[in-house]
């Protein structure tokens, strides 16, 4: 399938992936046992190959989007050969190397402040199969370690496996990345939302 020209060559597809990656430790005792790295016709996304960079901040532990009751933990998807991303099974992925959430990276030469998370739509929990379902306006809260991040949807976007427009920003925002339609997978789904408003959880 030809990538679309867009700011990156990044697409959407399946293939079998090989040993599950360790999840994110600062995540790992949030995470029930049972969320692991699908080993059999993996979502993942083709990403263009990074060079060095440095992500700041806290990782991502738990989402929580009240207009569509849910509420899951967060782990950490890895690189597999440096061009493709892996979709958690039972659990949301935090799709290494896009910037946590508040924060902004150098990465695959662009100026990135959009945290991607990706999540089954129809397998292994289908915890984004109601995504589709949000509407401008509705809250999604993600979790660190010492910090609640409020953002507010501003998008959703149907587009091909291969186009890339919503992935990167210079806003602080986040990107939520699954399949469509259901159990027919030939599309993808982003649902964006920008940083509204943040607060720490100790007070």
């Amino acid at each position: 399938m030809a990538a679309l020209a867009v700011v990156a060559t990044v697409g959407v597809g399946y293939a079998s992936s090989g040993a599950r990656p360790p999840a994110d430790l600062a995540v790992r005792q949030f995470t029930p046992n049972f969320s692991s790295i699908n080993k059999e016709n993996s979502h993942f996304l083709n990403v263009p190959r990074a060079g060095h960079h440095v992500v700041v901040g806290e990782a991502p532990r738990r989402i929580h989007i009240p207009a569509i009751n849910l509420n899951a933990p967060i782990i950490q998807t890895q690189l597999v050969d440096g061009t493709t991303w892996q979709v958690a099974d039972w659990a949301v992925g935090d799709m290494v190397g896009s910037p946590n959430p508040g924060t902004c990276t150098v990465w695959a030469g662009f100026h990135d402040c959009t945290t991607a998370l990706s999540g089954h739509d129809d397998i292994k929990g289908e915890l984004f199969r109601r995504n589709i379902d949000l509407q401008v306006g509705d809250k999604v809260y993600i979790t660190t370690k010492n910090t609640v991040f409020t953002y507010t949807v501003n998008g959703k976007y149907v587009v091909a496996p291969y186009d890339s427009s919503n992935l990167f920003s210079g806003t602080k925002s986040i990107a939520l990345v699954s399949c469509t339609p259901y159990w027919v997978d030939t599309s993808r789904l982003i649902v964006t939302a920008r940083l509204t408003y943040e607060r720490s959880r100790r007070g």
